[in-house]
Order: C-alpha cells, then sequence, then structure tokens
C-alpha cells in the first residue's frame, strides 16, 4: 500500500489561526504539503508556506498525528503549532486567507483531509 504523509500547519498570530482557500476547489485548509521520504516535516512546511504564502514561521512543537485510508493509499497527516515571524502574506496557490478565532473554524468548508484536524483544534475529537 503506498503511504503518503501530509504536513500541516497551525499558525497563530495575535491569537487568530490562519486558514487558506483553495484556488481549485474553493475549500479552506491549514497550508502545508506532502512530505518526500527523506525529507523532515518541520522544513517542508516552513518551505511551503515560504513558497506558496511568502511568510515565514517557526515549527513550535508536533500538535496531532492521524492515519487514515483513502482511495487505497495510507495517509499520514501531521499537524504542528507554528509562530509568524515574519512577511507579509502574498498568495501563490490559494484564492484567499482570513485570520480566524479557533472558536469559530467549523464554520468554515474545510478540505475532508482537514477535517479531523479541525475537529482536534475545536476540540471536537
Amino acid at each position: 500500500m503506498n503511504k503518503v504523509r501530509i504536513v500541516a500547519a497551525l499558525i497563530e498570530h495575535n491569537d487568530k489561526v490562519l486558514i487558506t482557500q483553495l484556488s481549485s476547489t474553493g475549500s479552506w485548509e491549514l497550508p502545508g504539503g506532502i512530505v518526500d521520504k527523506e525529507e523532515n516535516e518541520k522544513e517542508v512546511i516552513k518551505r511551503e508556506i515560504y513558497n506558496k504564502m511568502n511568510i515565514s514561521v517557526k515549527c513550535d512543537y508536533e500538535m496531532c498525528r492521524k492515519t487514515y485510508i483513502e482511495s487505497g493509499k495510507e495517509i499520514e497527516l501531521v499537524m504542528y503549532h507554528c509562530s509568524y515571524l515574519a512577511g507579509e502574506v502574498r498568495l501563490h496557490d490559494y484564492s484567499n486567507h482570513i485570520y480566524v478565532d479557533k472558536t469559530i473554524l467549523n464554520k468554515y468548508q474545510f478540505n475532508p483531509m482537514d477535517v479531523p484536524l479541525i475537529n482536534y483544534i475545536t476540540g471536537n475529537k
């Protein structure tokens, strides 16, 4: 079975969480990317956030790790708490971004893959 590892960043800034809207589907997600076999998860997050949004972040710690099967693939989804360091958001792969309070994250239509992470953040585990 093929295994795919994906990292997501919970970026907090001024007591709000950064979420991004996918250009392709219009759904929302926590920014991140796919980790190749030999890559470091934290380095992937920093690179993907910078390449897709033009901001620098620091990966503070791993928050959760979820594994599930989808379309014959084992998906390992890893979320890191990240702190905003510098830069002004300029979107490259997203159509929109907003900072929202954690308590209202469930009001947004998230990419299905991110739903377990959103449930973890909001306490709907």
